[in-house]
């Protein structure tokens, strides 16, 4: 590895721990909610009526000396309507969601904690763990991506990143860590286009300076 790879290596990489951290402690709060990878299970209440408007319709309710009377017109759902049951399965589906994000943010947590202590082994295994309860998290892949790279990994974090700019298309880091790894594989024009992705995501100006130098090299390169 040249020294200009293994600058930009580390200059993203490490950009990358730090993008760990933050992401971290943004979760945190709700990691802590989940005091083991089951974690608690998350409430989900529904309010089931069980023919009080019905019993009302049919059995009027007022003075019979006045006349007057309460009349109840239609009635509540019962526990077989359609609607009902679409309405229930909505709610349960939105509380597994809750349940399996949380239990995603404690394995992630874990795998920042173990890459902060260099155990990038384990922190691998937890960011898969947490890949695996919540796929839709862009974040998940950038760690796994960055840390496998830090081992040497490249064609992994390859195939890891290139899956991560599927779920977070405009996350400017993700396109340029993808692009480091494919200059670290030698996949110079893919590299290339990778770069500029990044670049039209509106990186910060001192990333573009370094984004913009290693264009011109790599299309020097090629020319």
């Amino acid at each position: 590895m040249n020294k200009n790879k293994s600058r930009i290596l580390a200059t993203v990489l490490g950009l990358c721990a730090l993008t760990a951290c933050a992401q971290g402690s943004a979760d945190k709060t709700s990691a802590d909610n989940a005091a083991s990878p089951g974690g608690p299970d998350v409430a989900v209440k529904d309010v089931v009526a069980e023919g009080d408007a019905q019993t009302l319709a049919q059995n009027p309710v007022g003075s019979p000396d006045s006349g007057m009377s309460v009349q109840v017109k239609g009635k509540a759902p019962a526990p077989d309507d359609r609607s009902y049951l679409n309405l229930s399965m909505g709610k349960l589906a939105v509380g597994d969601q809750k349940k399996k994000k949380l239990n995603a943010n404690y394995h992630f947590n874990n795998a920042n904690t173990f890459r902060e202590k260099k155990q990038y082994n384990d922190a691998i295994e937890e960011y898969k763990r947490a890949i695996r309860s919540y796929p839709a998290d862009g974040a998940f892949y950038k760690n796994l991506g960055g840390t496998f790279a830090m081992v040497g990994k490249f064609e992994d974090a390859e195939a890891v990143l290139a899956r991560g700019t599927e779920i977070s298309p405009d996350d400017w880091l993700m396109w340029n860590n993808l692009a480091v790894v494919l200059q670290q594989l030698n996949k110079n024009k893919e590299c290339v286009a990778a770069i500029k992705k990044s670049m039209a995501l509106n990186p910060p100006d001192y990333e573009k300076e370094n984004m913009t130098l290693t264009l011109k090299k790599l299309e020097a390169s090629t020319n």
